[in-house]
């Protein structure tokens, strides 16, 4: 797969996940409205920024299937939550990258 269909696929998992959790919001609203968080620009913008870290965490992830970008896509929020709280331990001038071959 090519990292340009990897960061579609990635993308597309991503929207596919804020439409159901739009759907749900509308559906608990009392009157089947559209919340106002949906209505404000900047938790727009932040949902669009967070579906192209999606996709570029389906490019980085390496994916080869279609159905990988749309599980990685929907699962970033909570990759990217447990990435701060991952710790790496620090390399020093004499170590090597253990990643590296």
């Amino acid at each position: 797969m090519s990292p340009l269909s990897a960061f579609e696929w990635g993308c597309v998992g991503s929207a596919a996940l804020e439409v159901v959790l739009f759907c749900h919001a509308v559906r608990s609203s009392r009157r089947c409205r559209v919340p106002a968080r949906y209505k404000k620009p900047a938790f727009i913008i932040g949902r669009m920024l967070l579906t192209l870290v999606a996709g570029a965490v389906a490019v980085a992830w390496g994916i080869t299937h279609a159905m990988q970008g749309l599980a990685i896509g929907v699962a970033t929020p909570r990759l990217i939550l447990s990435l701060e709280n991952l710790r790496l331990p620090a390399l020093t001038k004499g170590d090597s990258d253990p990643n590296q071959s």
